[in-house]
């Protein structure tokens, strides 16, 4: 095992000798608590570490939004670093997978083998072994809006969590809404953490999980501007109202 060490004093609390990896990471907590703000800080240091990454980015419509983000909260532009990243846009309503550009690839992801097809062509492409690939997504709760596919992606996602086959995957959910089938996948992770927000939109994050072993841990605050926060719970929420009324109506 390898670890991730992040330059951040909340880090530094919960994983004192760095992250472990290659496993798999589950970021739970309500809706707009700042998930994929968390999230990035993991990429971004992963990527400051010569590793390979792909984002899904599931509640925005393209990887622009990631981008920004990584870039104003900890100073990485992706552009910068092309070599070393690839993206998938959710599509829902195609048969397979497509790439569109550069760096940049469309997909059905409610489809469970269009995931392994999707991230092993990146892969490829990125011409990395599995163990210096990280995969990385947000909300990916979203998956289980169209009820024709909720019981295959509970299943595979949950097995992906619990055999990376030597990658790291790194997911963000939010669990007010079909908490019961979140659970599936907070249990299959190696690591569990929750992200909270109070009523001052101060965000904090503790983890109950490490490396597969129950802890409980103390839970230190995030500095990220409320606004910031704001901006992205807008976007997310903007994204999510076109998204779910499409996945509903799936046959």
């Amino acid at each position: 095992m390898q670890a991730l060490r992040i330059p951040y004093e909340w880090a530094q609390t919960l994983f004192p000798s760095g992250l472990s990896y290659p496993g798999s990471i589950v970021i739970s907590g309500r809706g707009g608590s700042g998930k994929p703000l968390v999230q990035l800080a993991f990429v971004a240091q992963w990527i400051k570490n010569g590793g390979k990454a792909i984002g899904i980015p599931l509640q925005y419509p393209d990887a622009s939004f990631l981008k920004n983000s990584i870039y104003k909260l900890y100073n990485l532009d992706l552009d910068q670093y092309k070599e070393q990243n690839r993206y998938i846009r959710f599509e829902p309503e195609m048969e397979g997978l497509e790439k569109i550009g550069q760096d940049e690839y469309r997909a059905n992801l409610l489809i469970p083998e269009v995931w392994d097809q999707v991230i092993e062509q990146a892969r490829q492409e990125l011409d990395t072994p599995r163990d210096n690939l990280l995969v990385y997504g947000s909300a990916l709760n979203l998956l289980l809006f169209a009820p024709k596919y909720q019981d295959t992606v509970v299943d595979k996602m949950s097995r992906m969590l619990r055999n990376t086959d030597g990658a790291t995957y790194m997911f963000t959910v939010s669990n007010n809404v079909l908490a019961q089938k979140i659970e599936y996948w907070e249990e299959a992770a190696d690591h569990l953490l929750f992200t909270r927000m109070n009523e001052n939109k101060e965000l904090f994050i503790y983890a109950t999980k490490i490396d597969n072993q129950q802890v409980r841990t103390s839970q230190p605050q995030i500095p990220i501007q409320a606004q910031t926060l704001d901006e992205i719970r807008q976007i997310a929420e903007k994204n999510r109202k076109s998204l779910i009324p499409k996945l509903k109506k799936l046959q």
